[in-house]
């Protein structure tokens, strides 16, 4: 996967175009192998995976209706904010990664960790967020954790993990049991690559200096997007479209019969 050297200085408009028509594609076989997955009973394992694929679905077509706002697309009064396109390009992103996390074929012993990762971050997280507000909720949530933290203890995988990754796991402190850069390599990026380019949208999700220190300069006299605004749109669409096209490749691993039956319509 690569998002360098795509676009050349006064072509900014047009590579935002065709990288919002690359992605709109993307999303659309995306929703549509989404819908062939309605209904399905299965484990924990894939109802939590096609669940995240519902929802970067979800977030894919929100992304998609934000990218066509911009009066230089079609008549509306509403500008286009290309911070928000880039954040949600970056929620984007997370959700690839936590899908290929959650389908990633690994043996029962691993799943009940993962799982039960999963939980304690989902309980923990509760609990803090009632503990100023409810005592009975607190008290819940403190005795689910309490639970969850002897169940990864008695995983036969927690076992194999070092005495480091054990106590950040008890903590709350790690969600991936071999951190986020397994499931990244998985969906084709290179380490280096995806970082750099992950951490120029996400000072678009915290509003960092980078995100609006050139706000004048990089503004147009009529409140429209300006060529760096198409330019930052379209890096972010093609760093989002292209986790999203490695998640539907997934999915078709994942459920074959998707792959062979569900795109055939396309």
């Amino acid at each position: 996967m690569s998002v360098r050297g795509k676009m050349e200085s006064g072509n900014e408009f047009s590579f935002f175009r065709d990288m919002q028509k690359k992605f709109d594609r993307s999303v659309e076989i995306a929703c549509h192998a989404s819908s062939h997955l309605h209904g399905r009973n299965g484990d924990w394992q894939e109802l939590l995976s096609t669940w995240v694929f519902y929802k970067i679905c979800r977030i894919s077509q929100t992304i998609s209706t934000i990218s066509h706002l911009d009066p230089r697309l079609k008549e509306t009064e509403i500008f286009i904010d290309y911070s928000s396109c880039a954040a949600l390009c970056r929620n984007l992103v997370d959700a690839c990664i936590m899908y290929f996390y959650l389908s990633e074929n690994i043996d029962s012993d691993e799943w009940e960790l993962r799982k039960a990762i999963l939980d304690l971050n989902d309980a923990t997280s509760r609990y803090r967020m009632f503990k100023e507000f409810s005592e009975e909720q607190v008290e819940t949530y403190k005795g689910k954790v309490d639970k969850i933290r002897e169940k990864i203890k008695s995983c036969p995988t927690f076992d194999t993990l070092s005495e480091k990754d054990k106590e950040d796991i008890l903590l709350c402190k790690r969600l991936f049991i071999n951190g986020m850069r397994g499931a990244i390599r998985q969906m084709g990026w290179e380490i280096e690559e995806f970082e750099l380019f992950n951490a120029y949208i996400s000072s678009h999700v915290h509003c960092h200096p980078v995100s609006f220190y050139r706000l004048a300069e990089h503004s147009s006299e009529d409140g429209t997007c300006s060529p760096a605004n198409f330019s930052l749109m379209g890096f972010a669409l093609d760093f989002a479209r292209q986790s999203l096209d490695a998640c539907i490749d997934r999915i078709m691993i994942q459920f074959p019969d998707v792959g062979e039956g569900g795109m055939q319509s396309m």
